[in-house]
């Protein structure tokens, strides 16, 4: 059975954007996924457990000022994730995106 034609384009996408580093290529996704697995276990908690030391974490998130912070926050990332597609649809379309869909071999 053949494989998907979006893991076709997948893996085309991959390899030439991993060319500059073949010997690494193999064995890429395993390192970014370990790199991942540390920083959330040992380096990210660091600088939060200062932060919540020194705040009074509490005592912000019941007070008024932290519902209309939070709503701004989120009108933000709602405005965010709105903008970025649609920037990328109106961005010209790359020569290494034609040579992604060209090398994929689809009918």
């Amino acid at each position: 059975m053949p494989a998907p034609k979006w893991l076709v384009i997948a893996r085309n996408e991959y390899r030439i954007r991993m060319s500059s580093i073949r010997r690494l290529r193999p064995f890429f996704p395993y390192l970014i996924i370990g790199f991942l697995v540390f920083f959330v276990a040992f380096i990210a908690p660091i600088p939060a457990n200062l932060i919540f030391n020194v705040f009074d974490i509490q005592a912000f998130f019941i007070s008024m000022a932290a519902v209309a912070f939070m709503q701004t926050i989120l009108f933000v990332f709602f405005f965010y994730f709105m903008m970025f597609p649609i920037g990328n649809t109106l961005k010209d379309v790359q020569t290494q995106e034609y040579e992604i869909f060209l090398s994929a071999p689809i009918k």
